[in-house]
């Protein structure tokens, strides 16, 4: 090896093809034909991947957040069936974690349509109203799935109402 034959920035064993067009330092003919107009120090082989996560993996990540927080908020509130003020206010407090669980999971806009952010939100009403569901059936005697439409019908609808209110206020456009 001649020592005037110039050498490749990021791989040193090979003699370089040409200039980066970023920095002007010579990179070999792999890092020119990697279709990066840089070389391998001004733009790591990490970086050059997009970052952009398709609509369909953002969902799934939004379902996976709300089936995982759902029953581990359900058994918090099934603790708390009995308890005046605390049957209330568990479900609106799970259903914010929960929407919050999935809207980080799946993304809020900019990163996501405004579509998909409405289908998010679907979705963390959904994760709500199952960890109440979870809550009813985790709990002994007869609050139960079976109680009474009239004793478990407010925390379900506390839980949705609180999902949709998180939904918009976290995810609306200033």
């Amino acid at each position: 090896m001649s020592a005037g034959v110039p050498r490749c920035v990021s791989h040193p064993a090979t003699p370089a093809a040409g200039p980066c067009p970023r920095c002007g330092r010579p990179r070999c003919a792999r890092d020119s034909a990697a279709g990066v107009d840089a070389c391998g120090i001004c733009h790591p082989r990490g970086r050059e991947r997009s970052t952009r996560v398709p609509p369909a993996e953002r969902l799934v990540r939004g379902c996976l957040a709300a089936v995982v927080s759902a029953p581990l908020a359900g058994a918090v509130c099934s603790q708390y069936v009995d308890t005046p003020g605390y049957a209330f206010l568990l479900p609106v407090l799970s259903a914010v974690g929960i929407t919050e669980a999935v809207l980080r999971a799946g993304g809020r806009p900019p990163l996501v349509t405004a579509r998909l952010a409405r289908t998010l939100g679907a979705v963390a009403v959904l994760g709500a109203v199952l960890a109440v569901a979870a809550g009813f059936a985790f709990t002994p005697g007869d609050v139960g799935l079976t109680a009474p439409l009239a004793r478990v019908a407010p925390p379900y609808a506390l839980a949705a109402t609180a999902a949709v209110t998180w939904t918009v206020l976290t995810t609306s456009r200033p």
